[in-house]
């Protein structure tokens, strides 16, 4: 089930195979997480650093100024600002299996979709410019505009990059069969 319009000043997004773990009192997830596979197990050796929908919590107000999102990389616009809590240790268990949203097997193809994320967060605080939040100046979200665009150009050519190194691999397999 969807929340459609989280209630409280912090809402928290737990994606449903990712659980928390338990914590006397931490009020905010930090930016590092566990990853597990689907059993529960552990997929990448120590922490990862995360960033992902399940390590966010992310005042409301802050979250309606950047809507409309397509990814939780518009979030970390406010950390990018110096908005945040980061708390050190890993509270998040974040698992990844056959059904994630995100292809991460066919090399270059998240590297694409982050490009065109990053490129979008650019264009929404282009947006919020010429109006901008609280939480922000103009010239900062001008600053941070270009630094997603960069980071878009640089997803680019890590695509490419991918690709390119997979193709000798899909050659070589072509010419065993």
């Amino acid at each position: 089930m969807a929340v459609r319009c989280p209630r409280g000043a912090h809402p928290a997004w737990l994606r449903g195979p990712t659980w928390n773990a338990d914590s006397a009192g931490a009020a905010r997830t930090g930016p590092a997480e566990y990853v597990v596979d689907a059993e529960g197990q552990a997929f990448a050796e120590g922490e990862h650093p995360g960033g992902s929908t399940s390590t966010l919590v992310v005042r409301t107000g802050a979250a309606r100024d950047l809507r409309p999102v397509t990814n939780e990389l518009f979030f970390h616009v406010l950390a990018d600002l110096g908005h945040g809590v980061r708390v050190p240790e890993p509270l998040t268990h974040y698992r990844v299996h056959e059904a994630s949203m995100t292809d991460r097997r066919t090399p270059g193809v998240f590297a694409d979709y982050m490009a065109e994320v990053c490129d979008n967060v650019a264009a929404r605080l282009d947006q919020l410019r010429t109006n901008p939040p609280s939480w922000a100046r103009s010239a900062q979200l001008t600053d941070l505009a270009t630094t997603y665009r960069n980071r878009a150009t640089r997803h680019r050519d890590d695509a490419r990059c991918k690709r390119d190194q997979a193709a000798p691999d899909t050659a070589q397999e072509g010419r065993l069969k």
